[in-house]
């Protein structure tokens, strides 16, 4: 009988331990998805105006491919108000782009134009103590059509 009775005191003790560790546990998932959910507006609400903003810019032809220097000037501003952003890419269908990176103290603006470069880049290096722009052309597989890779429309 002893036995019966420490045998059904255990079963009871166990079922009791698992729900309890599954309510905690079931806790503890809630709190942490709560956490990062909050962590994750902190970092992502801030950009919503200054993307607006980039949007209009866009939008108004003011990030217009065949003027890169004014991409530049409108956006490493805009990227140094919203540290989030490392970079920034304005391309359009035909494999023109401009790809502005900042890493630490460091720019890199990369231009491909597959039409008239090929598969070429001009890129251009600068730092903020030192802004006047060191450009090198480099040869680089991009995913964007080449010449002759269309088909008519």
């Amino acid at each position: 009988m002893i036995g019966l009775l420490s045998t059904a005191i255990i079963i009871v003790a166990a079922i009791g331990a698992r729900r309890a560790v599954a309510r905690l546990s079931g806790s503890i998932i809630v709190q942490t998805t709560e956490r990062v959910e909050e962590r994750l507006h902190r970092f992502f609400d801030p950009l919503n105006g200054g993307l607006q903003i980039a949007g209009a810019w866009g939008a108004g032809g003011l990030l217009d491919l065949g003027r890169p220097e004014r991409i530049r000037t409108l956006l490493a501003p805009f990227m140094h108000q919203y540290g989030q952003i490392s970079s920034i890419i304005v391309a359009d269908d035909r494999g023109r782009e401009v790809m502005l990176l900042r890493l630490g103290p460091r720019w890199t603006s990369r231009e491909m134009n597959p039409d008239a470069w090929g598969r070429r880049g001009r890129f251009s290096e600068w730092t903020e103590s030192h802004p006047e722009p060191v450009v090198t052309w480099r040869g680089l597989r991009h995913d964007g059509p080449g010449p002759g890779d269309r088909t008519a429309a």
